[in-house]
């Protein structure tokens, strides 16, 4: 009887043991708890509860996705739109196609919504070997999540080493290691992962496309003997390719043409000046005893300063329309004379125009 109690009581102990144990491993996480409280309305602690879960770090893709879409709504909830943007920008960055549940408030829809059309690339990484270094290429990165890049290896991946920007690190291997890296946020969860593997032989990572082109050059040039390729002397000249010399600027009449435009248009105005000058002096003239008399100077002083002016500016414009004028005839003098190329049965005559 004794011992049939006994094993009965310890029968009860190891139930309840096994209970609780069960009890401790059910517990739900913070992102799980936050989820709770939402659907409870009880906005303040589900809002607490998922800035907790971001911050605790080490969540996997899918839960940060989750992550930020809760955080979002709760803060739009609670009457605080850039928040609630910021957490969806990041969300959109991991997962461009989420979406919100279905039958979402009006209000929580247009913030998110924002926040789509001001994310408009996802976040792209590629992960580099090279030797023993191994590194992590941002391409894009939307919502300044990345923070560091995690290389973690060994016999039980108890290895660990970490670096921020730029995001490379030099490995203390001395053969062949299977590496798995991790690119994390400030608060080492995970954006993205990759194994790979590094030792001292270990070469560069190629893409697809260099593989496959670096396969078809070789197929290529498989059983064809290598042609020596020509080596050209510089200071050779080909005699029979004519060789085309710029002109200088100064013998292009369209050069000289301009230069007399402007000139006379500088003629002109001055010109324009002068005539003002010399009607304002007249009436000066006219009313002397109203007027000082240097008053009248000042302007006969203007006067022959426009004249001068003006007869410069119109005797350049009259030499450069003359320079133009003779390159024009000698251009179109040169374009009309006879070109002689040769042929096979003799001298051909070509005229351009």
């Amino acid at each position: 009887m004794v011992r049939r109690r006994l094993a009965a009581a310890c029968a009860a102990m190891l139930a309840l043991l096994v209970a609780g144990a069960g009890v401790a491993r059910a517990e739900p996480s913070l992102l799980a708890r936050a989820q709770a409280a939402l659907d409870d309305l009880r906005y303040e602690e589900a809002a607490e509860l998922a800035d907790r879960a971001w911050r605790a770090g080490g969540n996997r893709r899918d839960e940060l996705i989750a992550i930020f879409r809760l955080a979002g709504q709760v803060a739009v909830t609670m009457g605080n739109g850039a928040l609630a943007e910021s957490h969806f920008e990041r969300l959109l960055a991991l997962d461009p196609e989420a979406q919100l549940p279905d039958g979402i408030s009006p209000k929580i829809a247009a913030r998110f919504a924002a926040a789509r059309a001001r994310t408009t690339s996802r976040l792209k990484v590629s992960f580099r070997t090279e030797g023993t270094r191994v590194s992590a290429e941002v391409a894009s990165d939307p919502a300044k999540m990345v923070a560091g890049l995690r290389a973690r290896y060994g016999k039980e991946g108890d290895d660990l080493a970490v670096a921020p920007a730029p995001l490379s690190i030099d490995l203390k291997v001395d053969r062949s290691t299977e590496v798995t890296l991790t690119l994390v946020d400030e608060y080492a969860n995970v954006l993205a992962e990759e194994r790979v593997t590094v030792g001292s032989s270990s070469a560069p990572t190629r893409t697809q496309a260099q593989v496959g082109q670096s396969l078809a050059e070789r197929n290529a040039s498989a059983g064809q003997p290598a042609e020596p390729r020509p080596v050209l002397d510089e200071e050779e000249d080909d005699d029979d390719q004519p060789r085309t010399v710029a002109a200088p600027v100064y013998t292009r009449w369209e050069v000289w043409a301009g230069a007399a435009g402007a000139a006379g248009a500088v003629g002109i105005v001055f010109g324009l000046k002068a005539r003002s000058d010399q009607s304002e002096l007249d009436d000066l003239n006219a009313d002397s005893g109203g007027h000082d008399f240097r008053d009248a100077q000042a302007v006969e002083d203007s006067l022959h300063r426009d004249a001068l002016v003006a007869n410069v500016c119109f005797v350049l414009a009259a030499g450069a329309g003359t320079a133009a004028l003779l390159l024009w005839l000698r251009e179109r003098r040169s374009r009309s004379s006879p070109t002689v190329a040769p042929s096979g049965a003799g001298g051909m005559v070509r005229f351009d125009f």
